[in-house]
């Protein structure tokens, strides 16, 4: 009957960007097969790893290969590859910044150059030599001007490599940490595009802690197929998540009364009827509110 002769622990380790890989080795003895199916029996031998066991004392990496040579009459060396997957950690993230071009119907006061905003209300003075003495010496009439500013939208990419289910899939039904190649995918990217794409950040994001609620909205989520790895052809993905950050209050829109005496939209109105169901104001895109440490991107 095989035994297990001696087991060399921590003889070798390997670290890429990918993933980190231990190896244990065992030496068997008292084989009785002989060729392959001694070494056949040696991989069956109890107390030689089996795939996807645990290292015993390495967090997180499990045995995803077991590799049986002949080292002299009825003895074989096992080596069990243990690897740590160091997928689902964030691979890169960049931040930029474009600026949108935003219609506006005031400006900041010129004279006072403070930062208090009136209407684009501007006059003109015709001179005393004008032509048509009408307009000469005279101030004309008030016109509201619409002009075009621009507004910075800081925007934030993060790409990251994926491997096992997220909390945020629970949301779908999935539980947390299961394999990307034990699901299907198409629907659980699919339900978390869904669930977050769109969705501006619930207060206490981790990735932005002293942002308020509702200064994030989630533009994208993209998923391409990486690579398959492994006996049981673990599937990776990379996963692309991308944010733009507005402080005006850009992500609400509303539609609203405009007083054609000023061009101006009221200070005072409102979403709430006012008598029956009529509104000065109505919400065409409502803020959706999602919790975006759900999606583990720190």
């Amino acid at each position: 009957m095989a035994v297990i002769q001696d087991i060399i622990d921590g003889g070798d380790a390997t670290r890429t960007y990918e993933y980190e890989e231990y190896t244990r080795t065992f030496i068997v003895s008292e084989l009785t097969g002989s060729g392959y199916a001694m070494l056949q029996e040696a991989l069956n031998t109890t107390g030689i790893p089996q795939y996807g066991d645990e290292h015993p004392s390495v967090d997180d990496a499990y045995c995803v290969e077991t590799r049986a040579r002949t080292i002299g009459p009825n003895i074989a060396e096992v080596s069990a590859i243990y690897r740590k997957s160091l997928y689902n950690q964030n691979y890169e993230a960049s931040l930029s910044a474009d600026s949108l071009e935003k219609e506006s119907y005031s400006a900041y006061s010129v004279s006072t150059q403070d930062s208090t905003l009136y209407p684009n209300t501007i006059q003109y003075k015709y001179p005393d030599n004008y032509p048509n003495p009408d307009f000469a010496g005279k101030e004309s009439q008030p016109q509201n001007v619409r002009d075009i500013i621009y507004e910075p939208k800081p925007q934030l990419q993060i790409v990251r490599f994926e491997w096992t289910t997220l909390y945020a899939d629970v949301l779908a039904g999935y539980a947390r940490g299961v394999p990307l190649s034990e699901v299907n995918v198409y629907h659980l990217f699919a339900e978390r595009q869904w669930n977050f794409v769109g969705s501006l950040n619930q207060s206490n994001w981790t990735l932005m802690p002293n942002h308020p609620a509702g200064t994030w909205l989630c533009t994208n989520i993209s998923v391409q197929m990486h690579k398959e790895y492994g006996l049981n052809a673990q599937k990776v993905f990379r996963v692309v998540y991308n944010f733009q950050m507005d402080k005006s209050g850009l992500w609400q829109r509303y539609i609203a009364y405009t007083d054609p005496n000023t061009g101006e939209i009221p200070s005072d109105v409102s979403t709430t009827p006012y008598e029956g169901n009529k509104v000065s104001a109505k919400y065409i895109r409502p803020a959706i509110y999602q919790n975006f440490n759900y999606l583990e991107l720190s």
